[in-house]
């Protein structure tokens, strides 16, 4: 185990709690690496397990957060995945389930960034 003099910004653990420790940092970094601007953030998880299908693969995201009209998924990737286009299909439509509630419209869901 790493101390934490020895952690690097894409450390599983410091990326999180960094994200985690207060919305005003995750907003503006979020910003400055998209060029969009984010309303107020309304909710933030990290490392949220989605899927309540316990029959179907779970997806685990690193930080989460929503504002009034998108979803925000941050992950950090270290590795090149050569399915990660499968990935993020997959991860979008994780998404899109956990919107949708038994008889809920489809102009419901939330745009996922």
């Amino acid at each position: 185990m790493k101390r934490i003099d020895e952690l690097k910004f894409t450390d599983d653990i410091l990326f999180s709690a960094v994200l985690m420790y207060d919305p005003e940092i995750t907003k503006e970094l979020i910003e400055r690496i998209t060029g969009r601007k984010i309303q107020e953030i309304l909710a933030m998880n990290d490392q949220k397990m989605l899927g309540r299908d316990p029959f179907l693969k779970k997806v685990r995201v690193d930080v989460r957060f929503t504002d009034d009209e998108t979803i925000y998924v941050v992950e950090m990737q270290m590795y090149r995945d050569k399915y990660l286009p499968q990935r993020l299909r997959y991860y979008a439509s994780v998404n899109d389930y956990e919107q949708l509630k038994p008889g809920m419209y489809y102009n419901r869901l939330k745009h996922l960034y």
